[in-house]
């Protein structure tokens, strides 16, 4: 299964008051005949632009043919001094990396043409994310309503799974069906809506810094 991702989200840094465009590549769902599911990213480019300083990233995700053999995630990148003029002019590119998403990525520094292991993946310990639930939020935080389908499909009972996704499912219309006898919109608490470049929305968090820091942590 492949899919085309025409979203975009930001990162924003305060201590260093920089944001962060981030375009996110196309990938597949590979393994499906096998029982063995895995995600391949691929097919395009991935750009990381900051408007304050001018810098840009780009990332080419380079995917494995269908018989082969492995997960791979190779893929290559540079970071340059302004994306509308890396193509052209060399100076531009600061430094070059090259790696696999799921191995190791080293980068080259145009400049002095020294290399250096970036990072590691095969020596980092995979850490469970943690929800933060800020006060109030618990009853509609996607953990909490789909807690009952996550608790079945640990324990490998499909059908009692599908049973609590229909009723999770059914709700969810249910309210949809109440907003628009009621005329009203729905909106988001804890995102704002804005416009998109070509097809479908923006959101942007509008969490306080005060509020995450007084967040419960479950």
């Amino acid at each position: 299964m492949k899919f085309e991702n025409l979203s975009y989200f930001w990162v924003t840094l305060e201590r260093h008051n920089e944001e962060y465009l981030i375009r996110p590549p196309n990938f597949q769902i590979k393994g499906l005949l096998v029982g063995n599911l895995y995600t391949d990213f691929g097919g395009s480019q991935t750009v990381f632009e900051c408007p304050q300083t001018g810098l840009a990233a780009t990332l080419t995700f380079s995917q494995k043919g269908f018989f082969a053999l492995g997960k791979g995630g190779p893929f290559t990148g540079k970071i340059v001094k302004n994306l509308a003029d890396e193509s052209s002019r060399e100076d531009q590119i600061l430094c070059t990396f090259a790696g696999d998403w799921r191995g190791r990525t080293e980068v080259v520094n145009c400049q002095t043409k020294d290399k250096r292991i970036l990072l590691d993946m095969s020596k980092i310990e995979h850490v469970p994310p943690t929800p933060v639930f800020l006060p109030g939020s618990e009853e509609l935080h996607s953990k909490t309503i789909w807690a009952s389908v996550t608790r079945f499909m640990e324990l490998h009972d499909h059908g009692r799974a599908n049973a609590a996704k229909r009723v999770v499912e059914t709700r969810q219309r249910e309210l949809e069906t109440e907003r628009d006898e009621g005329g009203l919109a729905w909106a988001p608490q804890l995102f704002r809506l804005e416009p998109a470049e070509g097809r479908g929305i923006g959101i942007k968090p509008v969490l306080l810094t005060s509020n995450i820091l007084n967040a419960k942590e479950l």
